[in-house]
């Protein structure tokens, strides 16, 4: 049985200085993670990605999803002990809504059975079997890297998907 879940995240662009390898750019972004719920698996958004008070290096900033704070993290839960599979989409364009500006994100992700991030380990971007803990749920925590050289200061939206299936 297959279940998708597509994850509309939202890139909100304010005033705040980050400074760049070649110049200064007002960038303050908040990426928020929505999940649709289409049968038994339900994710559930504890926290959002954090972007904002970040120094970029070269123009990225990184955002380990296993050490960092500012990781995003949601809880999928279905049935106790089942086998799951997981898969996402880890390269996305996301797009200024009114202007020409871009920023690339390379997502990671980590994962758990416990709801222990220092613990959680990497998840490649392909398929990787997993199962739920003996309550029926899985830890993630989403995380990576934000490219800002095409970066203008307002709006980006943008879509990150992520496949769970019970196998």
């Amino acid at each position: 049985m297959k279940y998708i879940f597509s994850l509309t995240v939202t890139l909100l662009v304010l005033a705040t200085n980050i400074v760049g390898q070649s110049s200064s750019k007002a960038v303050n972004a908040e990426i928020n993670i929505e999940a649709t719920v289409i049968q038994a698996i339900e994710l559930v958004t504890v926290q959002n990605i954090r972007l904002a008070n970040l120094e970029p290096v070269n123009d990225e900033i990184y955002i380990p999803p296993i050490t960092s704070g500012n990781a995003g993290h949601m809880i999928a839960s279905g049935n106790p002990n089942a086998e799951i599979r997981i898969t996402y989409q880890p390269n996305q364009i996301l797009t200024q809504i009114n202007g020409d500006g871009l920023i690339r994100v390379e997502y990671q992700l980590s994962g758990n059975d416990l709801n222990e991030q220092l613990t959680s380990e990497l998840l490649d971007a392909e398929n990787r079997n997993f199962s739920f803990n003996i309550d029926g749920d899985f830890y993630i925590w989403v995380g990576g890297r934000v490219f800002i050289e095409q970066a203008k200061p307002g709006s980006y939206e943008g879509d990150f998907t992520i496949e769970i299936d019970y196998i």
